[in-house]
């Protein structure tokens, strides 16, 4: 996963946008247009390449925030992009990442360490090394 430099993200636009156009026809608040003028306007918003699909996160003050997510991935694919997000968070000074998703991405994270908001679902950055390490002493 990378994020796309802020000065080329549209060389990546047209591989990405399939993926979050899908992602648009699910929601009732966001269109591929909102997507693309927050890219093209503002520099907390990132796109963000995966090897079978695409994302869009927005870093805001204490959070790096996924505004959508699409693509077709493997079993797994969560954990990863759950520790590729809370590296961006740790890496930019934020303390969690967030999402606001329907029922089943509460129920797909859940396992995770994401926990449900107002508003969401949450995973802060500490919790996220705390679980880590309790499942790498587990191994030893």
């Amino acid at each position: 996963m990378t994020i796309t430099p802020v000065h080329n993200w549209q060389q990546h636009w047209s591989t990405a946008r399939p993926h979050l156009v899908k992602v648009c026809e699910r929601v009732d608040d966001m269109t591929i247009d909102d997507i693309y003028d927050g890219l093209k306007t503002d520099n907390n918003f990132k796109l963000v390449m995966m090897p079978t699909g695409a994302a869009v996160i927005r870093l805001e003050d204490q959070a790096v925030h996924v505004v959508g997510v699409g693509g077709k991935f493997e079993k797994g694919w969560t954990t990863e992009f759950t520790s590729f997000l809370l590296d961006v968070a740790m890496i930019t000074g934020r303390s969690k990442a967030t999402l606001n998703g329907r029922k089943g991405w509460l129920r797909a994270l859940k396992p995770i360490g994401w926990v449900p908001t107002e508003n969401g679902m949450e995973i802060p950055y500490n919790g996220w090394i705390k679980r880590v390490e309790t499942e790498q002493q587990q191994q030893q």
